[in-house]
């Protein structure tokens, strides 16, 4: 047998002799079977006011059995549950009956899967998924993709590159920084089995400063230099992670992998000197030198947890680790970025 697509299949059975495919009819076969366990069988059903014979791909989840008819131009779902009759789902509602209403009632006696019934799409997928969430006993994170807005607080420490030997930025002892952190997000699942596509558009902010006072004698003429170093980082970052969320119920700790780029659209520092003669100060000018590339990439690391809170809505909570370094000139600063942040997904 041939697998020419649901839709070809619920008109045909198609069956390869030789090098010849040959269209046999629901009225000529009861049913039959392709690779990848799809089981066809041949059921009269209503169309308008005439009756056809069809063939519909049979389901058997747990205790329930799903049947799908897919014509040229709509899909109609029929579900038994035991030994009940089958029923049509509704794809638009009918006499007070809808799909997804009639997909909680079956399965109420388990709150925690029925209350997804309102994030069921009218496809084979979505609904396999929603049964199949139902015989598994446990819910898993639903596969609906899902976007939100996050805040959170980061902190900075600037590493300087071995080998750096501007003599103004070598004097300094740099400090950890703290900085805001403000994001969306989007949130794909993939293969409905708990990873996701996890894409944030970030921005951030650092500001770097450092004092040193160095003494260049003493005597008669007292004289040193106060050196301030200065920076004002703004970043607009872009982490792709791989997410899996564990499938479980009312808390779903998550850990994610991936990279990030990052565009310092600001990117301004300046050392600035005073020369202090016998206690007097006179300001001496400044120095601009490159600290930091203007892209910059790293990977990232992250680990946290989400609440569901009302259908695919969830408050959750994360942190991420992140080591970057330049783009184009890796030999410039480093940073390695602590991110605690919260949000809300929708």
């Amino acid at each position: 047998m041939v697998d020419y697509g649901d839709r070809e299949n619920s008109r045909f059975c198609h069956e390869k002799t030789m090098n010849t495919v040959v269209k046999l009819t629901p009225y000529q076969v009861r049913e039959y079977f392709l690779d990848g366990d799809k089981h066809y069988i041949s059921m009269e059903l209503f169309e308008g006011d005439s009756i056809m014979k069809v063939f519909m791909e049979k389901k058997v989840i747990g205790v329930f059995t799903l049947y799908h008819y897919a014509s040229k131009h709509y899909d109609r779902f029929f579900l038994q549950h035991g030994l009940e009759p089958m029923v049509e789902l509704q794809e638009k509602q009918v006499s007070g009956l809808y799909y997804k209403t009639q997909l909680a009632e079956c399965t109420q006696d388990n709150p925690s899967v029925s209350m997804k019934s309102k994030l069921v799409d009218f496809s084979k997928s979505s609904i396999t998924y929603f049964l199949k969430s139902y015989q598994s006993g446990r819910m898993k994170p639903f596969p609906k993709g899902r976007w939100g807005l996050a805040v959170g607080m980061n902190r900075s420490e600037l590493e300087l590159f071995a080998g750096y030997t501007d003599p103004d930025l070598l004097i300094f002892d740099f400090k950890s920084d703290d900085g805001i952190s403000l994001g969306l997000f989007v949130d794909q699942p993939l293969f409905q089995n708990g990873f996701s596509l996890h894409v944030n558009g970030t921005y951030s902010s650092s500001h770097f400063e450092a004092y040193k006072t160095v003494v260049h004698s003493t005597g008669a003429i007292n004289l040193a230099t106060d050196y301030h170093f200065n920076s004002n980082l703004q970043t607009i970052e872009l982490p792709i992670h791989l997410r899996y969320t564990l499938p479980t119920g009312a808390f779903r700790p998550f850990i994610e992998v991936g990279g990030m780029f990052a565009w310092n659209f600001v990117n301004d520092v300046k050392i600035y000197r005073f020369l202090i003669r016998n206690g007097a100060r006179t300001n001496f000018g400044y120095a601009s030198p490159t600290v930091f590339d203007t892209f910059n990439c790293a990977p990232s690391l992250g680990l946290g947890f989400e609440i569901p809170v009302i259908g695919k809505q969830a408050l959750f909570f994360e942190c991420h680790l992140t080591k970057s370094q330049g783009l184009l000139n890796p030999d410039l600063g480093k940073l390695t970025r602590l991110v605690l942040s919260t949000g809300y997904s929708f």
